[in-house]
C-alpha cells in the first residue's frame, strides 16, 4: 500500500531532526498543518468509539487501530538483569509464557520485581512494582 500522508503526534513530533528522519525514511514530508495535541485527542476518541462498537463498519471500513506496549516489560533476574517478558511494540492485549526457576534450594516463595524499559540492567529501567508467588513446592534450586 502507498502512504498517502504522514502525521506525527506527541511531543517528539516537534523535534526537527525527527521530522527530517521521518521524511528520509518514508519519502514524504510529515503533515505540519494539524494541531498535534488535538490529533492525539481525536485518535483517543476514535479508539474509544471503536472499542465500544459505536462506529458502523461502512463508515470507516479501512481503519485499523492497534494498541501496542510502548516499552518492554520484564522482571529482575539474578545479578540485577532484566529478563524481558513482553517486548516493546507487542500488540495489547497479549499472552506470553516464560518459565523461571528458583535460585535457592527448598525456596517457598518468589518475589517478582516488574520493570519497564529497554536496558539490560534493571537499575537502568523503571520499576513498576512487585508481587510474591507463594506456596512454591520445595525443590532443589533451578527446578
Amino acid at each position: 500500500r502507498e502512504i498517502d500522508e504522514v502525521v506525527m503526534v506527541g511531543g517528539s513530533c516537534r523535534i526537527p531532526y525527527l521530522r527530517k528522519m521521518m521524511k528520509r525514511f518514508v519519502g514524504k514530508e510529515p503533515n505540519s498543518h494539524i494541531n498535534v495535541d488535538e490529533a492525539v485527542a481525536f485518535g483517543a476518541a476514535i479508539q474509544c468509539a471503536n472499542m465500544a462498537d459505536l462506529i458502523p463498519e461502512d463508515v470507516m471500513p479501512d481503519i485499523v487501530l492497534s494498541d501496542v506496549q510502548p516499552l518492554s516489560l520484564g522482571i529482575e533476574i539474578t545479578g540485577g538483569r532484566m529478563s524481558t517478558v513482553i517486548p516493546r511494540n507487542a500488540k495489547v492485549p497479549t499472552k506470553i509464557t516464560k518459565n523461571y526457576t528458583t535460585v535457592e534450594d527448598n525456596q517457598e516463595s518468589i518475589t517478582f520485581k516488574v520493570y519497564e524499559g529497554e536496558r539490560k540492567k534493571t537499575c537502568d529501567n523503571i520499576k513498576l512494582g512487585s508481587f510474591v508467588l507463594s506456596d512454591v513446592p520445595k525443590l532443589p534450586k533451578g527446578e
